[in-house]
């Protein structure tokens, strides 16, 4: 069913923070489509190989590009949907801007976080896990790489982005405690909004 006003949920926040699982999770019990940037990197990766994190930064910005070709191709089409990444305020927040003025869709986004030493400790965790791609995190047991992301947690990169529409913030540093239920009810009800 097309929608009159599609809704494009924006899963937002910084790594660690869970948005893969909740946005996998929003768009499955919305029965809604899912566009993940970390899908898109991991079908480059395996593609084009992977190796160092230069390479691994490169695949990210190319991810990033094709990933928002998909969502404009769903809006293009009336479709609303589910994108997730950590997504940089100053580059996406305009990208999301130009989206919305040009296919007059609703925006809600979903921002994600948590303690910043659970965010650090979990970004550490995964590395080495075997649970991720590697083409992720080449490197990572370098301290130079946890400290960047300290430096863009402290810096703001990873904060809300400043775009129109409602804004849930969940705290997913102990993820049972996290009211799922009450973000899905929220997507649910301005999907159904959206729909003639």
């Amino acid at each position: 069913m097309y929608a009159s006003t599609p809704l494009l949920v924006i899963v937002n926040g910084p790594p660690g923070a869970g948005k893969t699982t909740i946005g996998k999770r929003i768009a499955s019990d919305a029965a809604l489509p899912f566009v993940g940037k970390d899908d898109v990197k991991e079908s480059l990766f395996d593609t084009l190989g992977w190796k160092d994190r230069d390479w691994s930064r490169k695949v990210g910005y190319a991810s990033i590009v094709v990933m928002f070709k998909f969502v404009e191709a769903l809006l293009s089409a009336g479709k609303s949907l589910v994108v997730e990444s950590a997504f940089h305020t100053k580059f996406d927040t305009p990208r999301f801007g130009e989206l919305q003025s040009r296919y007059a869709c609703t925006l809600l986004q979903v921002y994600c976080n948590a303690n910043e030493t659970v965010l650090l400790d979990r970004f550490e965790n995964r590395g080495g896990s075997g649970e991720r791609h590697p083409g992720h995190d080449p490197g990572h047991g370098d301290g130079a790489v946890v400290d960047e992301l300290r430096m863009r947690l402290e810096d703001g990169t990873y904060s809300p982005l400043d775009i129109e529409g409602k804004l849930i913030t969940v705290d997913t540093t102990d993820f049972a405690t996290v009211d799922y239920r009450g973000v899905l009810k929220s997507v649910l009800d301005m999907l159904a909004v959206s729909r003639p």
